[in-house]
């Protein structure tokens, strides 16, 4: 996540690697999603300490903003994202190979 900030021509690089290599776009390891949710679990523990929540008023913040707000909304935003893309926004020739947009890549922007 540093090299976007530092070397973002690297990490475009890299990237195009993976997809000649692996034929998707996606990421495949879980790591920047491990660390995303940790840190919403960090901002979650700081935001109830702060406030005075408590142990069920932290326990009710993980659950609405890690299952609602990042899970489910995730996974509803990717969805519709990826069916516009696949239905609308295709370029389609004769010549080239059919080209889709992959449901983990969607998810993956979205995060």
């Amino acid at each position: 996540m540093l090299y976007l900030l530092v070397s973002p021509k690297r990490v475009y690089r890299n990237i195009y690697y993976h997809k000649q290599t692996k034929n998707q776009w996606a990421r495949d390891d879980p790591a920047f999603l491990i660390l995303q949710l940790l840190g919403l679990v960090i901002t979650t523990t700081a935001y109830s300490i702060v406030y005075g929540a408590g142990s069920n008023g932290f326990l009710k913040a993980i659950l609405q903003l890690l299952v609602v707000n990042y899970l489910l909304s995730g996974i509803v935003l990717a969805s519709v994202t990826w069916l516009v893309a696949n239905k609308f926004l295709r370029h389609q020739n004769v010549h080239a190979a059919d080209q889709q947009v992959e449901w983990m890549y969607a998810f993956d922007i979205n995060c």
